[in-house]
């Protein structure tokens, strides 16, 4: 089942796990105390029962109280011509709660600017989807599994956030 707030898949069945081993030995029962196992993806569900993952719950951005899935913003951007990959990632932000950034590796002989990128993204995304800073980055940051580091990303916005002013680095 989908939790209604959050989207997230929960899974319960006699066969369900006790629960998970922790480094220092300890049992986390793993589900909640209902026997709900929060699976950390979120979902959306059509009108005939068929479930569709649209994110992890953790990266979910929440701006001024709209739930941003990154892969929306990311799938958006992968149609761009000229983008080879994107990660989007959200930072603090006063106002909204979070601020959205788009890391973006652009294809070879690419060239446009950040705010051609989010120009691009007008009527393609909602409005509040589209990301308020995006920063072109020779190579995301990799884990040894080949998937993108986002807390290294997250770490290196910041970064960024903090040398050059919460807007400045729209360039």
């Amino acid at each position: 089942k989908l939790d209604p707030q959050t989207g997230e898949v929960l899974c319960k069945s006699v066969a369900m796990m006790d629960g998970l081993l922790k480094e220092d030995g300890t049992l986390d029962p793993g589900v909640d105390e209902d026997g709900w196992f929060h699976s950390g993806d979120v979902a959306r569900m059509d009108d005939d029962g068929n479930y569709y993952i649209v994110g992890r719950i953790k990266d979910i951005v929440i701006r001024g109280g709209v739930n941003i899935f990154p892969a929306e913003v990311e799938n958006a951007y992968q149609q761009h011509e000229g983008v080879a990959e994107s990660c989007l990632v959200g930072y603090p932000d006063p106002e909204l709660g979070e601020r959205t950034c788009l890391c973006v590796v652009e294809k070879d002989g690419c060239d446009a600017s950040a705010s051609d990128l989010r120009a691009w993204a007008k009527g393609r995304l909602e409005k509040c989807k589209i990301p308020d800073v995006v920063m072109k980055m020779d190579r995301l940051p990799r884990l040894a599994s080949d998937k993108t580091d986002k807390a290294a990303l997250r770490r290196t916005v910041l970064e960024a956030m903090k040398q050059s002013g919460r807007d400045a680095a729209r360039r």
